[in-house]
């Protein structure tokens, strides 16, 4: 039902917008994976990975250091994950209706980005 959701509402080619206003363009969507620009360097993100922090956090308000916390070899670079997975993710559920309001935050350690997630 999520990734139905993601895939309904985000498209190739779609460009999210960070808050510090960084592009990540959607280069391929599938039910498993979402593959997205970040500079010049194409990440995959497993929809396994984000249907499990969401599943983790609905109903919650998640930063981007709870997904580290809880994801690390997916949310931390230093773990062997992606950090720009973290905002891709909190991006994805504003575009998806799941928060409520945008992301907040200023994206620095001491104010990490953050929503607070719905419930399916």
């Amino acid at each position: 039902m999520l990734v139905k959701l993601i895939k309904d509402n985000i498209k190739i080619g779609d460009i999210l917008y960070t808050p510090n206003h960084t592009e990540k363009r959607i280069c391929s969507i599938t039910d498993e994976v979402m593959i997205y620009e970040h500079g010049r360097s194409r990440v995959w993100f497993l929809m396994a990975d984000i249907v499990s922090a969401y599943e983790r956090f609905k109903g919650t308000r998640v930063s981007s250091k709870d997904l580290r916390k809880f994801s690390p070899h997916v949310f931390d670079s230093k773990q062997c994950g992606h950090s720009c997975n973290a905002i891709v993710f909190q991006m994805i559920m504003v575009r998806c209706g799941l928060t409520y309001g945008d992301i907040q935050g200023t994206g620095l350690s001491e104010n990490p980005f953050y929503i607070q997630l719905k419930q399916l």
